[in-house]
């Protein structure tokens, strides 16, 4: 600050607002002084004042600072590629400090179809998501950090993400052996999880090359009459989709 004659205020206090904080500071010897506050994006109006003292007059200064957001950058690693646990971890940072941005929202479009297949709120340096991507097949993935109150929107893509079809276990138990009264238990389930897979199509293929299709019913379970002669047996079972 300066008088009047613009020679510098020295060790003067000073009172700045900003929104709703009041932040007390004083001049250094060539009437110069900083304050660190928190202001949103876009127009703050500032109050500057000054009190009276033994020399000077109390004054008032208000003007008007313009704050653009900080920007971002925001990169994604694909950490899983089955079907129906697609897993993306994603990082946000900001782009001058490199330091990891902890709050926000992110989204994760399929290019394609331009539908929304995962979001998630920030919760640290790395988020994860797990997508709604069910199917096998090359996928272009879109991942979005939204616009905050004090950063821009950015992102990155996922081109080619090959998601791959789910490993399955097939499960044969014989129920009954007696000839022309054989029947056999089927399940289906999945290897990861081991959740038994409904309506699963299933293939037997007899000794005498006899091919019977079938599916498993809502428990993923299939119980099935054979007809085999006595003796050893030797099924081929294929679980086809």
């Amino acid at each position: 600050r300066s008088d009047e004659d613009d020679n510098p205020l020295a060790n003067t206090p000073v009172r700045v607002e900003i929104g709703n904080g009041a932040y007390e500071t004083t001049t250094d010897d060539k009437g110069n002084y900083n304050v660190t506050a928190p202001v949103q994006a876009g127009k703050n109006p500032i109050t500057v004042k000054i009190n009276e003292t033994a020399t000077t007059k109390s004054a008032t200064k208000n003007i008007t600072i313009a704050v653009k957001k900080q920007e971002s950058t925001t990169t994604a690693v694909l950490t899983n590629n089955t079907a129906g646990n697609v897993t993306l971890t994603v990082n946000v940072t900001d782009k001058i400090t490199k330091q990891p941005i902890t709050r926000g929202n992110i989204e994760v479009i399929n290019m394609k179809t331009k539908k929304k297949v995962a979001n998630a709120v920030i919760t640290g340096a790395n988020t994860t998501l797990i997508t709604s991507l069910n199917e096998s097949g090359s996928y272009n993935l879109t991942v979005k950090f939204m616009e905050t109150e004090i950063y821009n929107a950015s992102q990155c893509t996922l081109n080619n993400v090959n998601v791959q079809k789910r490993a399955v276990t097939l499960t044969l138990t014989t129920i009954n052996n007696t000839v022309n009264n054989t029947a056999v238990n089927i399940t289906v389930s999945d290897k990861t999880s081991g959740k038994k897979i409904a309506n699963a199509q299933i293939r037997i293929i007899l000794p005498n090359k006899t091919t019977i299709n079938a599916t498993t019913d809502s428990k993923g379970m299939l119980i099935q009459s054979l007809t085999l002669p006595a003796g050893k047996n030797i099924l081929n079972v294929t679980y086809i989709g």
